[in-house]
Order: structure tokens, then sequence, then C-alpha cells
């Protein structure tokens, strides 16, 4: 059985965030799943690369969100993103905003 480094409970979402790399490239994924650490995100295409540092940005209530977060891990239809900082007011805002109740997923979402 694998062994997941996650210290925080992942919860589903779907929402549109835009990824900026540090070149200026932007491109649109949607969330599948958050933490206060990090993010999963569907793309349609791998275009970025582990280690690579970016920023994630969307809106929820009106209120903008933009975060510096680091590629953990990348494939061609999705990445995992780990925040710079914690970010637990945007938990609360994402599971509020899709009307969750902080139900955590369980395991890994396959990608590829």
């Amino acid at each position: 059985m694998q062994r997941s480094n996650r210290t925080n409970q992942r919860h589903p979402t779907t929402f549109v965030a835009t990824i900026t790399s540090r070149e200026g490239s932007q491109k649109d994924g949607v969330a599948r799943n958050i933490s206060t650490e990090g993010m999963m995100l569907e793309l349609d295409s791998r275009q970025l690369s582990i280690g690579e540092q970016i920023e994630v940005s969307f809106s929820f209530h009106g209120q903008q969100w933009s975060i510096a977060a680091q590629v953990m891990h990348a494939n061609t239809t999705g990445m995992g993103i780990r925040f710079s900082a914690a970010q637990p007011q945007l938990v609360r805002a994402a599971t509020l905003e899709m009307g969750q109740s902080f139900a955590p997923v369980a395991g890994r979402i396959a990608l590829a």
C-alpha cells in the first residue's frame, strides 16, 4: 500500500483556475480537489515541469485569489500543485461555494 505525505484532507470541488508560469504563459484548468496545502488540476496537456514555480488564480464569491505554488506531479491530463503557504480560508470558501460540508476525499484521484 502506498503511503501519502499529505497531512490535510482533500475536498472535491470543480472550478476553473488559471495557471501562470514564471515566463508569463497562462493555461486554464479545472480544479478537482483542494486542501489547505494544494490542489489537483485537470489540464488538456502537460506543459509544466515538476518543481516549476507557478501562480494559480481564480475567484469565489466575488473575491479574487492568486496563490504562489509549485508543481509536485504532472502527466498529460493534469497536475498536483502545492501552495507556498497554507490556505485554510481558501478551503472554507471553496467548499462553501460548492455547497459541501468539508467531507474529505479518500485516496488518490487517477488522471491517466
